[in-house]
C-alpha cells in the first residue's frame, strides 16, 4: 500500500506539471475513461472536456498542488487537492 501511495503521488505531481504545461498528450496517456476534474469555479468536467480545456495555453505559472489527499478504495483511488 505505502509503494501504491509513493506511485500515486508521483502521478498528483505529473498531472500538476501536466496542467501548467497543457501537456494534452500526456493527459491522454494517464486519464481514465471515467476521469471528473472540479475546475475553480466548482463546475464538473468528465475527460473530453478537461482535454480540450487543458489544450488551451495555460496561463497559469508556479502551480501548486496543497492538501492532497490520496485514497485507496479497492481497486481504484481518488486523489483530490486544493491548487494555489
Amino acid at each position: 500500500m505505502n509503494n501504491d501511495i509513493q506511485k500515486l503521488t508521483a502521478l498528483n505531481r505529473d498531472y500538476v506539471a501536466s496542467v501548467q504545461s497543457s501537456d494534452v498528450k500526456r493527459f491522454d496517456e494517464i486519464l481514465a475513461e471515467d476521469f471528473y476534474c472540479s475546475n475553480p469555479d466548482k463546475s464538473l468536467v468528465d475527460r473530453a472536456a478537461f482535454l480540450k480545456q487543458t489544450a488551451v495555453p495555460a496561463t497559469i505559472k508556479n502551480l501548486k498542488a496543497e492538501d492532497v489527499k490520496i485514497r485507496l478504495l479497492g481497486d481504484f483511488a481518488i486523489i483530490h487537492a486544493r491548487t494555489s
